[in-house]
C-alpha cells in the first residue's frame, strides 16, 4: 500500500475511490491505503499532492535550538548493485566471494542527513560533547559508539516528535553511490 501511495494515490483520489466502492474487499483495501497516506504524512512531514501524485519535500530542516539546524535530503526510490563489484579483494589477488554484488531495490524514497552530525547538533540533543577535536562546533562529532548514536536518534525523535534512526547499510551505500555503477563512486 505504501508503494501505491507513492504511485499517485493522493488523498483526494482515495476519497473518491472509497465513495465509489462502498462494500467488499476493495473498500477495505482503499481504507488501508488511506491509512498509509496518513501515516506517511506524519512520518515524512508535509506531503504535497500534485497532478494526483504524492510528492515529498526534497529537503527537510529541523530547528534544534540555539541556531542549530538538522538538514535531511530526500533520496529517491530506485535500484542499485550493492557489494563488491571488483574481481579482486586486494593487492594479493584473492577473489572476494564474501560480498558479491547483488541487486537491492528501494520501493520508497527516504531521508538522509545532508551532512555528518556536528558537535553542535550532538550537544543540542545530548548536552555533552564526546569529541576529542574540539574548538569548532561545526566539525563532525567523533568518539561516538553505535549505542551512543542509537541514543542520539531516540532523543532526537522525542524532541522533534518524529521517527529518526540510523540508515541501513544498503541505504547508506545507495546514497553514497549517487547513481554510479563503477567500482568506486569516483570511477574504476
Amino acid at each position: 500500500f505504501r508503494y501505491a501511495a507513492f504511485k499517485g494515490w493522493g488523498r483526494g483520489t482515495m476519497e473518491r475511490a472509497l465513495d465509489r466502492y462502498r462494500e467488499g474487499p476493495k473498500k477495505r483495501k482503499l481504507a488501508q491505503a488511506r491509512e498509509v497516506v496518513n501515516q506517511l504524512s506524519e512520518e515524512y512531514g508535509q506531503m504535497r499532492i500534485r497532478n494526483g501524485e504524492v510528492q515529498l519535500k526534497r529537503e527537510l530542516r529541523f530547528d534544534l535550538g540555539e541556531d542549530v539546524t538538522l538538514e535531511l535530503l530526500l533520496v529517491p526510490a530506485g535500484t542499485f548493485l550493492m557489494g563488491d563489484m571488483s574481481s579482486k579483494d586486494d593487492e594479493s589477488g584473492l577473489i572476494n566471494r564474501s560480498r558479491p554484488a547483488h541487486r537491492v531495490t528501494f520501493n520508497l524514497p527516504f531521508y538522509l542527513g545532508n551532512y555528518p552530525i556536528t558537535q553542535a547538533q550532538w550537544f543540542a540533543i545530548m548536552a555533552t560533547n564526546p569529541s576529542q577535536c574540539r574548538g569548532n562546533l561545526r566539525r563532525p562529532v567523533e568518539q561516538v559508539s553505535w549505542y551512543m548514536a542509537q541514543d542520539f536518534c531516540t532523543r532526537l525523535s522525542r524532541k522533534l516528535s518524529r521517527h529518526f534512526r540510523l540508515p541501513s547499510e544498503a541505504q547508506w551505500e545507495y546514497a553514497c553511490r549517487a547513481g554510479t555503477t563503477t567500482v568506486y563512486s569516483f570511477g574504476d
